[in-house]
Order: C-alpha cells, then structure tokens, then sequence
C-alpha cells in the first residue's frame, strides 16, 4: 500500500482526484515491481483481510473526488482494469493511446 500511495503522490496535484488515480496506469508508475503487484492481486483473492485493506484504500481516495459522480468511478474503474492489463501483459498499450486515454478520461471528468 506504501507504493500506491506514493505513486499518488508523484502525480499532478491540479488534477481531479479520478484522474490522478488514473494517471498512475496511464503513466505506468504503480507498478514497477510486476511481481509483487502480481503476487498481491493473488493474495487479495485468499486474504479477505488484505482485500478490506485494499477496498477501504480505495473508498477514502473516492471520497476526494469533487462531485463523486458516475463518471470519476468510471474512470477510476477504467484505470483499475488498465492498470490489471498491464500487470498481466493482456493489452500493449502505447504512448500514444495512453495519451489519448488521458484526454478522452479528462474530458469525461469535465462533463456534468
């Protein structure tokens, strides 16, 4: 949890909360160490403690978003599902669609 954190913390302070969350997998950040982040997903899966950790992580960075709407949990889910095909190596996913994905979840977050 101490790496999350401080991948959050490196990224644009200005931005929305949900994208800043997000940012961490489109800037590929959150997770240099692919062992250990493979090795934590497996273990959420057995350790339901371990799991309420991660959930309840993840609820108090949701609370930070300004009007928590259905758009910010989109993109958080977005970067959620982004950040599980890099760990598993499903998608390559370049610079250049990383990019576009930024735009395309930022002007998501600008919408009403």
């Amino acid at each position: 949890m101490d790496q999350f954190n401080q991948a959050l913390a490196l990224e644009d302070a200005s931005a929305p909360p949900a994208l800043r969350y997000a940012r961490m997998s489109l800037n590929a950040t959150s997770y240099e160490d692919t062992e250990g982040w493979r090795a934590m997903v497996v273990a959420t899966v057995f350790d339901r403690a371990l799991a309420a950790r991660w959930s309840e992580r993840a609820e108090i960075e949701r609370s930070l978003d300004q009007a928590p709407t259905a758009h910010a949990l989109l993109v958080r889910l977005a970067a959620d599902g982004l950040w599980l095909s890099d760990l598993l190596s499903t998608y390559k996913i370049g610079n250049k669609e990383r990019e576009e994905l930024d735009g395309l979840m930022g002007e998501l977050l600008r919408k009403p």
